[in-house]
């Protein structure tokens, strides 16, 4: 294949394919006999992933799992929808984590005042926000809906925000739902596209919403929690493992509108009781991985990978 005559005339000394999809490279580094290392970070159960290729296509590429060195998946329960694993299929779990210092100095950028007058978001006003691509598998339009449940009071006091790019017609359905309201609750939305200065949002915020239906172990949920904000989300996948419903977040089934609307409803409400879930939130952060701890897991696989030593799961 061309993959394969292509590492043939590089020389690597290891392969590190990065999604479900470069499972080509992988089958590209066996014909090489080069190390390969298949980080899937993606949840989608392997029927769906590979649905798009014929049954020969997606038997090669289940049996990527086997070629591969080291299989890496970044949640529990991300690698339990790839079971039943093949036997000989080496895995481990690895978890997302912050920079510490890219935090830091992207938190030192705006303080809550400056973010907000940027924004054009008035002290009065409860600042909502979700950042993701818009897109089917972000549900955005489970927060139209749950804002629309809101009593007019409530409504008229916030600011949603959707930071990202347009993903696909869902997508743009949202903004075509969003420009149909009415004047007054139009008003209170706004689109952004994918940004570099995300902080900007995030420190403006009060509440952040992750309204998606498929998700690893997101970013942007730690991001929310190093942001010290009220989350409301689905515990889809490695969701679960990032929060606990009732004390770092409140949990809502996708598509279930009431109960996102009744979450957004408490937040909103009651000052106190969002930065008490904010707070925890934060604090939750140190029962997680650690970016260097993080790092060093990796490092170690790159090096055992390459040497041929054995790593656990």
């Amino acid at each position: 294949s061309e993959c394969a005559e292509l590492f043939g005339s590089l020389s690597p000394d290891l392969l590190y394919a990065n999604s479900a999809a470069s499972f080509i490279a992988i089958d590209a580094a066996n014909e090489r006999h080069l190390p390969s290392i298949w980080n899937l970070r993606e949840s989608d159960p392997p029927e769906s992933r590979f649905g798009d290729y014929s049954q020969s296509v997606r038997n090669r590429a289940l049996a990527c799992l086997s070629l591969a060195d080291q299989v890496i998946f970044v949640s529990e329960t991300s690698r339990n929808v790839w079971k039943p694993l093949p036997e000989n299929c080496r895995t481990v779990v690895i978890p997302n984590a912050l920079d510490p210092d890219r935090l830091t100095e992207s938190m030192s950028r705006w303080s809550r005042e400056s973010a907000r007058e940027s924004l054009g978001i008035s002290p009065d006003e409860i600042s909502i926000i979700c950042v993701g691509t818009l897109c089917e598998r972000k549900g955005q339009n489970d927060i139209i809906g749950a804002i629309a449940c809101l009593p007019d009071d409530l409504k008229h006091r916030l600011r949603i925000d959707l930071i990202g790019n347009y993903g696909d017609r869902y997508g743009h359905a949202i903004g075509d739902a969003i420009d149909a309201m009415p004047t007054p609750q139009k008003g209170h939305f706004r689109i952004y596209d994918a940004t570099g200065d995300v902080a900007r949002h995030y420190k403006a915020a009060d509440i952040f919403i992750c309204s998606s239906r498929v998700e690893s172990y997101p970013r942007v949920i730690l991001e929310a929690m190093a942001y010290r904000l009220a989350i409301a989300t689905t515990p889809v996948f490695g969701i679960s493992e990032q929060l606990t419903d009732g004390e770092t977040a409140l949990f809502y089934a996708p598509g279930d509108i009431a109960q996102l609307a009744h979450h957004i409803h408490r937040f909103a409400s009651d000052k106190i009781f969002r930065r008490q879930f904010g707070t925890r939130a934060q604090a939750s952060l140190d029962r997680l991985i650690r970016f260097p701890d993080m790092v060093n897991r990796y490092a170690d696989i790159f090096r055992n990978v390459c040497f041929g030593d054995s790593i656990q799961p």
